[in-house]
């Protein structure tokens, strides 16, 4: 296991957080940038890729959602919604 790793799975351990492979990360981070506006150029450019393709292997099919559709329910706030019976 590199040190990297392990430093990883220790952090996660110390939190308490669920097990996720720490270069999942780069993919979901690029993902999330995605979906908030980022383009691709200044996405290539925080992950350091040489290749734009690459970039384009890193944004998954999450950044196809809508946020306008979204948004409004992420503003919602659940204390004050009546749900059906």
């Amino acid at each position: 296991m590199s040190t990297a790793t392990n430093t990883w799975a220790k952090f996660l351990k110390k939190y308490k957080f669920l097990h996720v492979k720490l270069h999942g990360l780069r993919h979901t981070a690029a993902t999330l940038l995605r979906e908030h506006g980022a383009d691709q150029r200044s996405i290539q450019k925080f992950l350091r890729h040489a290749k734009l393709e690459t970039t384009d292997r890193y944004t998954h099919e999450a950044e196809t959602v809508n946020r306008a559709l979204i948004e409004p329910l992420e503003a919602l706030n659940p204390k004050n919604l009546k749900f059906a019976p």
